[in-house]
C-alpha cells in the first residue's frame, strides 16, 4: 500500500493502483480532518478535549474510534466497532530512518510507515506494510488511513518543535 501527497490538504491511500480511502484536512494547518473511504461514507477526526490530546472519529454523530496522544509521542487508539473492541499503540521507532508502527494489545506490528521525503515538492508519501492479521479485522483500513494521519501528525509537530527549538 502506499499513501500520496495529492496536495496540500489531500493525502490519497492507494491498495495497488485502487484508491481505497482520502484524508483531507480542513486547512493546512488543521489537525481536523475527514475520511473518505471507498464507499463514499464520510468520516470526521476531531478534537475531543481543549488540549488537543484526544481525538474521535465519527461517523455522523457515533464515536467510532478515539485516540489519545500520551507524553512521550505514542499515541493509544481505541476503537468502537459493533462488537469488536480494540486497542492499538501508535509510536515512532528510529532516528535516521524513521518508521511508525501500530502495535496491537500484544505489540505485534500490525501496521508499518515509512515516510519518502519528495524534495522537488517538499512532501511526504508514506510506503505501508499491512500484516495478514490486520486485514482480517473489522475496520482495518480505517486503521490503516488513520495510521497515516497519526505519522503525518508526528512529523508535522516534530517539524514545529524543531522550529521553535531554532528560533
Amino acid at each position: 500500500m502506499k499513501a500520496i501527497r495529492i496536495d496540500a490538504r489531500t493525502i490519497v491511500l492507494f491498495d495497488g493502483e485502487v484508491e481505497v480511502s482520502r484524508l483531507t484536512f480542513r486547512n493546512r494547518f488543521s489537525s481536523k480532518a475527514e475520511i473518505t473511504d471507498a464507499e463514499k461514507q464520510m468520516l470526521s477526526i476531531e478534537p475531543a478535549n481543549i488540549w488537543r490530546t484526544v481525538y474521535d472519529v465519527k461517523k455522523g454523530e457515533k464515536t467510532i474510534l478515539s485516540f489519545h496522544r500520551k507524553w512521550n509521542g505514542n499515541s493509544l487508539v481505541k476503537t468502537f466497532f459493533d462488537t469488536n473492541n480494540q486497542e492499538y499503540t501508535f509510536k515512532h521507532q528510529g532516528f535516521f530512518k524513521s518508521k511508525y508502527l501500530l502495535l496491537d494489545k500484544d505489540l505485534r506490528e500490525m501496521i508499518e510507515v515509512t515516510p519518502e521525503l519528495n524534495w522537488r515538492k517538499l512532501r511526504y508519501n508514506f510506503n505501508l506494510v499491512v500484516s495478514d492479521s490486520m486485514k482480517r479485522r473489522p475496520g482495518h483500513q480505517l486503521l490503516v488511513i488513520l495510521t497515516v494521519y497519526l505519522c503525518k501528525e508526528f512529523i508535522s509537530r516534530q517539524a514545529s518543535h524543531g522550529a521553535i527549538a531554532a528560533s
